[in-house]
């Protein structure tokens, strides 16, 4: 609202209004204002995320380099992989195994704790039924998910052996209706943390009966991705080299009784599972610039190349926009590789 002062001539003051704004035009004109200021944020966000992304792709197509104090390289995908992973009964595992992780539900994880006859025959040694009952009592109370970890001596009847790492993973007893019994989200992420780098590891899971095993199979799965592009020191990779073996993780999977389950059909179908989810991880997390459409192809081949009842085609580049399929040609011609259909 602006008002000016004037002077009329018979000497009197008069107050006039030269201008008054009404609610709409102030609205019109703070409008303006705000539609200026998002317009001039977006450009400048755009911009940064311009100069980012352009020099991702640059450190990513360029040669690699040392950076910051010049003990860091950037590393390739994982071609082949860093954990063998297998399930099944093995006593020959018991033996071998420098950590065990025991997976459950803390109600079941007791039942099984309270068995110390079956120590010998699960873990391969006697740990002291003190320690599982102070692990087992160290999980978080309520209904939450948690690990314990210890070194514990190895006596038993076999031969002596160097300390072994004991974990125990404690599951949700109660979980919700859409969620499986054993919250096999939780047992991904609390397995992986729980597995050390290197060694050979036994994963022992209890189960109750009407459990299936393929579901668990691949939440084991998961804990243990087969592509990896972390940066790594120069004494990490010198130590691996040295090193020269892939950690091993051998599944076994127990009843509420404590006893090995030993059903083929069952070991199988969750061997299968695992098989297919760290496939579908691997092909996931492979960037584009890795895994073109001619590398896409393949790995489709490699998949049934042993098999003689599928039969593949492969429709490429020019061809797709000759039978028809404009959409995919037309996305993927700007590529370095050309446009495929596989069918």
């Amino acid at each position: 609202k602006l008002s000016r002062t004037t002077e009329p001539e018979d000497g009197g003051r008069l107050d006039r209004l030269d201008h008054l704004y009404d609610a709409r035009d102030r609205s019109a004109v703070f409008s303006k204002c705000r539609a200026k200021m998002f317009l001039n944020i977006y450009c400048t966000t755009m911009t940064m995320m311009i100069i980012a992304c352009r020099s991702r792709l640059l450190t990513a197509f360029a040669t690699p380099k040392k950076r910051g104090s010049g003990n860091r390289t950037r590393l390739l995908a994982t071609k082949t992989p860093k954990t063998h992973l297998s399930f099944g009964p093995s006593p020959d595992i018991r033996d071998k195994a420098t950590s065990t992780i025991l997976v459950g539900r803390k109600k079941e994880l007791k039942d099984v704790i309270d068995r110390t006859d079956s120590y010998v025959s699960l873990f391969g040694f006697r740990p002291h039924p003190d320690i599982l009952s102070s692990m087992l009592g160290g999980l978080s109370s309520g209904n939450s998910a948690s690990t314990s970890h210890v070194v514990v001596p190895t006596v038993g009847p076999a031969e002596p052996r160097p300390p072994h790492r004991l974990s125990i993973v404690g599951l949700k007893n109660k979980v919700s209706r859409n969620n499986h019994p054993l919250s096999l989200h939780s047992m991904s992420d609390l397995v992986k943390s729980s597995t050390p780098s290197k060694g050979t590891v036994h994963v022992i899971i209890c189960l109750e009966d009407e459990f299936l095993l393929g579901p668990c199979g691949s939440a084991i799965a998961r804990s243990y991705p087969l592509f990896n592009m972390k940066t790594a020191s120069k004494k990490d990779e010198e130590a691996e080299q040295d090193e020269g073996e892939d950690r091993i993780v051998h599944v076994t999977f127990i009843d509420k009784k404590g006893s090995v389950i030993k059903s083929g059909a069952e070991i199988k179908a969750a061997h299968a599972a695992a098989e297919a989810t760290r496939l579908a991880c691997r092909l996931v997390d492979t960037h584009p610039e890795e895994l073109t459409s001619t590398a896409y192809a393949q790995e489709c081949k490699s998949l049934f190349e042993d098999d003689e009842t599928v039969t593949i085609e492969e429709i490429i580049g020019n061809e797709l926009e000759e039978r028809g399929y404009g959409g995919i040609f037309g996305v993927g011609k700007g590529a370095m590789e050309p446009p495929r259909l596989m069918i």
